[in-house]
């Protein structure tokens, strides 16, 4: 598996029923992968969106990227605090601390403690540990309230005491800005993982053959994920009718 494999197969999937030209959305990783695509086949691209974008350096890709997301769920979990410390979560028991500045070592100091001793759950042979906890985390600030939800009482049920083939690799693409102007991207401010100033990179990459859309909002996949009308209606009119803003858009959350 590659993303130079994973083009080829997307290519395929183009010619099998005789198109000329893709149009797609590409979430994520997804997102190198589309720009990988109209790099190596700019003849074949239409309209193609980028959503929740990565750093196209080729040095970052991989194993890189996983830096990036430690950076991302730092800028991404001041909303997770504030939505469990807000007094609003007192009458569903989800309330976790006084202060939104409590939240962090809370969650620090419980992922230390399991990491000493875990807790068994509900799944045998699959007890909670601090690298779960850990995970668990990293899960949820891709959502917002129905996963901070989950996160917050997972905290809480914490607390009560009661080899793999080696395969032929192919080297990274370096993404430039030389192919026709039909790119869109979006991404939130804050997303815990393809943070938002490695995105910065990949539309400077792009230059002139993107737009972007910047939301200001935390999670992982923008359109049609966040209910940002302001977002969704430029990625809309991008795909249905090929119009994209004379500029990059910033969208108020």
């Amino acid at each position: 598996m590659s993303t130079a494999n994973e083009v080829r197969d997307v290519d395929r999937l183009r010619q099998a029923p005789g198109e000329r030209k893709l149009s797609a959305w590409g979430t994520s990783y997804g997102t190198y992968v589309a720009a990988v695509y109209a790099q190596t086949h700019p003849d074949r691209t239409d309209r193609w969106v980028l959503d929740s974008t990565g750093d196209p350096d080729p040095a970052r890709v991989a194993r890189g990227w996983l830096a990036h997301m430690a950076q991302g769920a730092d800028d991404r979990f001041p909303d997770f605090a504030a939505w469990a410390a807000d007094p609003a979560r007192v009458a569903d028991g989800l309330r976790r601390a006084q202060r939104a500045d409590q939240v962090r070592p809370l969650v620090l100091r419980l992922a230390a403690e399991l990491d000493r001793a875990t807790k068994p759950s509900n799944v045998p042979g699959a007890p909670l540990t601090g690298n779960r906890l850990r995970q668990a985390l990293q899960n949820a600030l891709y959502g917002d309230a129905t996963a901070f939800a989950g996160l917050a009482a997972l905290i809480k049920e914490a607390r009560d005491p009661a080899a793999a083939p080696r395969v032929p690799a192919d080297p990274p693409v370096r993404i430039t800005d030389r192919g026709p102007a039909d790119i869109m991207m979006i991404q939130n401010l804050r997303d815990p993982a393809t943070p938002y100033f490695g995105t910065k990179k990949m539309r400077a990459a792009l230059g002139r053959w993107a737009r972007m859309v910047t939301v200001d909002h935390g999670g992982h996949g923008v359109y049609l994920a966040n209910g940002n009308a302001c977002g969704d209606r430029a990625v809309t009119a991008f795909l249905r009718d090929g119009r994209r803003p004379r500029q990059d858009v910033y969208c108020a959350g």
